[in-house]
C-alpha cells in the first residue's frame, strides 16, 4: 500500500511557526508607524524577524551596521495528546522558541565606561518586552489562526549565552521565550478546503532572509498605512480604522 495523494501541503506546525514570524514582522512595522505618529524615534520599536535562522546575529561579529534587535522563531518539537486525537487527526502541542538577540558596543561618556555586555543584555530584554507584549496581546490568543489554533501559552523566558566556535560573544546577549501551542495536525488527503484561506501563510523575505511586513508603512509622520495587497486602503493610526483613499 502507498499514499495515493501527492504530499503537497504544509503541516500546521509549520504554518503556526511562520504565522508567529509574520505577526512579529507586521507588528514591529505597525509600532514604528505609531511611534512616528506620536513624535518618537521609530527605531526604538524596530525588530528584525527571521524564521529558522539561528545564526542571524553573526552579522554583528565583524561590524555592527544595524544594531536593531534580531528575533528568530524556531520549532523545538511536538507532543501529541492521544486522549484528544483520532486515528487520523492528532491533537498536537508544539514547543516554539522565540529567540531575541541584542548587541551592545562598549562606550565612554561623562559618567564613565559602559561595557558592551551590559548594554547587550539591556537591549535583549528591552526587545523581549516588545515581543512579549505583541504575542501576548489578547487578540493573538489563537495567533490569528482561529481555524486551527486552540490556545497558546507563554511558558518561560530566560537569558542565555551566545556562543560562536565554543566562545562566548560578550557583546551579544540572548533571551529565549518558550511558547506551547495546541492545534490539530491533519493527514494528507483530509478535506480542509473550508479553512484553507484562514490558515494560509506565505512569508515574504528580503535578500538576508528577514521577514517583510505584509503592509507598507509610512514613517514620515503621516497617520496612514497602505495595504500591500490592495494598494487602495489606508489605516488611520488614531482610530485604527481602515478607510478608502479618496
Amino acid at each position: 500500500m502507498t499514499v495515493p495523494t501527492l504530499i503537497d501541503k504544509y503541516d500546521n506546525l509549520e504554518i503556526v511557526r511562520d504565522k508567529i514570524g509574520q505577526i512579529l514582522a507586521d507588528e514591529t512595522a505597525s509600532q514604528q508607524a505609531l511611534a512616528t505618529a506620536a513624535g518618537k524615534d521609530p527605531d526604538g520599536w524596530r525588530l528584525r524577524v527571521f524564521v529558522e535562522h539561528s545564526n542571524a546575529w553573526e552579522q554583528w561579529l565583524n561590524e555592527v551596521v544595524d544594531s536593531s534587535p534580531i528575533v528568530n522563531v524556531t520549532i523545538d518539537g511536538t507532543t501529541n495528546d492521544h486522549s484528544a486525537s483520532s486515528a487520523t487527526v492528532q491533537t498536537t502541542d508544539a514547543t516554539v522558541f522565540v529567540d531575541i538577540f541584542g548587541v551592545g558596543i562598549s562606550e565612554e561618556d561623562g559618567t564613565g565606561h559602559k561595557p558592551g555586555d551590559k548594554l547587550a543584555s539591556f537591549e535583549a530584554w528591552r526587545a523581549h518586552r516588545l515581543v512579549r507584549n505583541i504575542l501576548m496581546y489578547g487578540g493573538y490568543f489563537r495567533l490569528d489562526l482561529p481555524a486551527i489554533v486552540g490556545r497558546r501559552w507563554h511558558t518561560a523566558s530566560e537569558s542565555f549565552k551566545v556562543t560562536a566556535s565554543d566562545r562566548t560573544i560578550q557583546t551579544v546577549a540572548g533571551v529565549r521565550m518558550t511558547f506551547s501551542i495546541r492545534f490539530p495536525e491533519f493527514p494528507v488527503g483530509a478535506d480542509v478546503s473550508n479553512i484553507l484561506e484562514e490558515i494560509y501563510v506565505e512569508l515574504k523575505r528580503d535578500e538576508d532572509g528577514m521577514i517583510i511586513a505584509e503592509a507598507l508603512y509610512d514613517y514620515s509622520g503621516e497617520n496612514y498605512v497602505i495595504d500591500r495587497n490592495t494598494g487602495d486602503f489606508v489605516l488611520d493610526t488614531n482610530t485604527g480604522e481602515r478607510v478608502k483613499v479618496p
